[in-house]
């Protein structure tokens, strides 16, 4: 499998398009596609993004991010229950 070189670009603008930096990694014995923009390339627009909106509320609690990454669960796919049966013409 080949994974071609990705592009990240604001949507609607004539905006300059930036690399996306793509790596495979093996985390708790699963196969990961790792995409990522450098934070310097693209620190111009992020800063002109409009404020959030102040929220008003009662509690004042620190946002925390885990350090532990916690991965969804692992689907596999099923087996068939039945064999697979191949249709034959005749040769020609």
């Amino acid at each position: 499998m080949k994974i071609v070189a990705g592009k990240a670009f604001l949507l609607g603008t004539n905006s300059p398009s930036v690399a996306v930096n793509k790596q495979w990694l093996v985390s708790a014995g699963r196969q990961l596609l790792v995409e990522e923009v450098p934070m310097a390339s693209i620190a111009n627009e992020l800063e002109s993004l409009p404020m959030p909106a102040i929220q008003t509320s009662a509690r004042t609690t620190t946002p925390t991010v885990s350090r532990h990454l916690i991965l969804p669960p692992q689907r596999l796919a099923k087996t068939p229950t039945k064999s697979m049966r191949l249709a034959k013409g005749p040769v020609m």
